[in-house]
């Protein structure tokens, strides 16, 4: 635990020093880890809310199961400049397979850096509590971090106002 609350100090102070492209007002459009298609808002001083929609398939022989997730965010923007924004992260999963339903609250930062002037790439650390409750049976809660490897990545593409 202390190598990931390390890691992410650390990533965030690089890209704190870093000059922000301006989110106010722009539609976003992209994909992460989390959400296979994502709709981001930018709001004033570079804060953005989101959400998500993400479909995943199992093969169970003779059937299939589509899952489905979806997810809310907030990014509050602490330190912005001409090519990076830094935001604390407020995120909600809700994960729907079949005999259960998921809710992942999460708190991190995310770094995000411009490529241009319509395109960045985010990548975010931070917590998740994952709460299943299966249809029958006891739930179960799970603590750690956003994704399997610790690192969550996001591209999105910005339109112009």
């Amino acid at each position: 635990m202390k190598k990931i609350i390390f890691f992410t100090a650390a990533f965030c102070l690089v890209f704190s020093g870093v000059a922000l492209a301006n989110t106010d007002g722009r539609l976003g459009l992209g994909a992460s880890y989390d959400s296979d298609v994502h709709i981001r808002k930018g709001l004033s001083n570079g804060n953005v809310v989101g959400g998500g929609i993400s479909f995943s398939s199992t093969d169970q022989g003779e059937e299939t199961n589509t899952d489905i997730g979806l997810r809310g965010e907030f990014e509050k923007n602490l330190k912005a400049g001409d090519h990076a924004q830094l935001n604390l992260l407020l995120a909600l999963n809700l994960g729907l397979p079949e005999g259960a339903t998921i809710i992942t609250p999460m708190a991190g930062f995310r770094a995000r850096v411009w490529m241009g002037n319509n395109f960045s790439v985010a990548a975010s650390h931070g917590l998740a509590i994952e709460i299943i409750s299966p249809d029958e049976g006891d739930s179960l809660t799970n603590f750690g971090t956003f994704s399997q490897n610790i690192t969550q990545v996001e591209f999105t593409y910005w339109m112009d106002n």
